[in-house]
């Protein structure tokens, strides 16, 4: 019993005369930061949406102009079925399977540039976030930053909350 509390006492010792433990009696500088408010509240993120809409919308109209197309195909072929040829009604449906394949093609296309430049603005928004808290955490000299997430953080006190300056940032760096 004796051996085993001289080694612990020994321990203790050992720890509270360890550099890192002088370090933690220092108050270190905590910020947090709420990603999703930011998100919520910075202009470009905005601007981005209505940029990545319009191409959208822009790409929308191509793909109805092309439905519309096929759908008129169709119904004059409908129209037209019983005093057409074999040859001819066979001659206008692969028209038809032709457009919507391409129709299809075209589809799966339009998705992943847009999925593609979607992935680009969402970089360089996080990108310009993450600086502008870099920027922040260097300025004010927070020891640790961390994003302000139900998951992650259960609770904080609101004076570590460092989003609107960060958001300030952003607005300077714009």
């Amino acid at each position: 019993m004796k051996k085993s509390t001289w080694v612990i006492g020994i321990m203790v010792l050992c720890i509270w005369s360890l550099p890192g433990h002088l370090q933690a009696e220092e108050a270190l500088n905590i910020g947090m930061v709420n990603l999703r408010q930011i998100f919520a509240e910075f202009e470009d993120v905005e601007k981005s949406s209505k940029v990545l809409k319009g191409e959208v919308e822009k790409q929308q109209e191509v793909i109805d102009r092309k439905k519309t197309e096929i759908t008129t195909l169709t119904e004059e072929l409908d129209k037209q079925e019983i005093i057409l040829s074999k040859e001819e009604k066979e001659k206008r449906e692969e028209i038809i399977d032709a457009k919507v394949k391409a129709l299809q093609d075209f589809v799966i296309e339009v998705n992943q540039s847009i999925k593609s430049m979607e992935n680009k603005i969402k970089k360089e928004i996080i990108d310009r976030i993450l600086e502008a808290v870099q920027a922040v955490g260097e300025e004010e000299k927070y020891d640790l930053i961390l994003e302000q997430n139900d998951k992650i953080v259960l609770f904080s006190v609101p004076r570590f909350d460092i989003t609107e300056k960060v958001l300030k940032k952003l607005k300077v760096n714009n």
